[in-house]
């Protein structure tokens, strides 16, 4: 089985590819890899026919942001409904994108969709040599399927007892504000890494400073914040990416001297209250991979969800 790889195609045809995939995101749309300046993205054709795609992300690049959720992306229409059959074009597949992908670049990255399963072609690489392979890490992130419960208020009932008393516990007067601006969500999210003397990355600066700018000013997702009505101080910001019926948390940061009243709590519970009432099917957490982070998260009782990330280098 022959495949041809290129980089020369359309914005519509590389659309047309993710819409046609189980691993449709808004991580893979052209747009968004406009916003994260990432151009590296290939597509592999067979019989003059569009079966698949590849994003990956230059580690060396400093002006790309890289993501998750990107990397492969299948066609349906390439996977044979008979399991032997669509195993093997499968494999031979991942073949030829790994040929091409190790032959170009020295090093590279990307992040999988959860609905990649089998990556066993990037395990048997080199399988019998003993030269460089590619390192394979299994990834957690939570997915929250509002179809599973009746409504808010049914949700709210199988989420942690604690975080259930946090988000009713009467605290200081305030109000949910809606922002254009980042300048708040920089700011507490700073200060959240100043508080634990960590630094932030350069990606995170990124992401703030650059990307999410660029999705707000199109009305791609929504930035709430807490504004305490004493002294208009802001406490709490949370940006979400909206892409059709699915919902990504992308920050929450909360302001550290304000933590015992728990508005992380509030901010993000304010949130998938507005998703259900919008009829968002899918809300992700981002990421369920520290054990702070992760168990704060999981208490929200989304679905456990697994994916990988795939690093080469030579």
């Amino acid at each position: 089985m022959s495949f041809l790889i290129t980089e020369n195609f359309s914005d519509k045809d590389w659309d047309y590819l993710i819409e046609s995939s189980n691993q449709e995101s808004f991580f893979c749309k052209s747009q968004f890899l406009k916003f994260t300046n990432n151009s590296k993205k290939f597509i592999i054709k067979q019989d003059s026919k569009i079966v698949a795609g590849t994003i990956i992300s230059d580690t060396d690049d400093l002006n790309v942001i890289p993501f998750f959720y990107q990397g492969l992306i299948i066609s349906k229409s390439f996977l044979d409904k008979k399991e032997h059959k669509a195993n093997k074009n499968y494999i031979d597949l991942l073949d030829s994108i790994i040929t091409f992908l190790v032959s170009k670049f020295k090093k590279f990255n990307f992040s999988l969709h959860p609905s990649i399963k089998d990556i066993r072609p990037f395990d048997w690489y080199r399988y019998h040599e003993k030269t460089e392979k590619f390192i394979i890490k299994i990834k957690y992130t939570g997915i929250l399927k509002t179809e599973d419960y009746l409504n808010f208020e049914d949700y709210l009932k199988n989420i942690r007892s604690v975080r259930r008393q946090e988000y009713k516990k009467k605290v200081l007067d305030y109000d949910f504000i809606e922002e254009k601006n980042i300048d708040n969500l920089d700011h507490l999210h700073d200060l959240t890494f100043k508080k634990q003397n960590k630094q932030r990355s350069e990606v995170e600066k990124k992401i703030l400073n650059d990307l999410i700018p660029k999705l707000i000013e199109k009305k791609i997702g929504r930035l709430i914040s807490i504004k305490l009505k004493s002294t208009n101080k802001v406490v709490a910001s949370s940006y979400f990416l909206h892409f059709k019926k699915n919902a990504y948390n992308l920050v929450l940061a909360t302001d550290p001297d304000y933590r015992k009243y728990f508005f992380g709590t509030k901010i993000l519970l304010n949130q998938i209250q507005n998703f259900f009432e919008n009829k968002i099917e899918k809300i992700d957490f981002v990421g369920l991979n520290s054990p702070n982070r992760g168990d704060f998260k999981t208490s929200f009782n989304p679905n456990l969800t697994s994916y990988f990330e795939i690093n080469y280098s030579r």
